[in-house]
């Protein structure tokens, strides 16, 4: 109802150990967002204030994860 997004992205070790960033991922997609974020390999987030992004912003996380 605010408009605000959570974006939470993680991996595992094995995903980790194979190139997987969710640091890089977040980083990438929080600007459709309007918003930031970061974190480690493992598991990041980020925050934003504009909603109408969360289409594009999983469609730029699929894109990258190849999927």
């Amino acid at each position: 109802p605010d408009g605000k997004v959570a974006l939470l992205a993680g991996g595992t070790d094995g995903a980790v150990e194979h190139g997987f960033s969710a640091g890089a991922i977040i980083k990438d997609i929080a600007g459709l967002v309007g918003g930031r974020g970061g974190g480690k390999p493992a598991m990041a987030q980020a925050g934003g204030s504009d909603a109408s992004g969360i289409d594009a912003a999983l469609d730029a996380a699929r894109s990258a994860l190849g999927i």
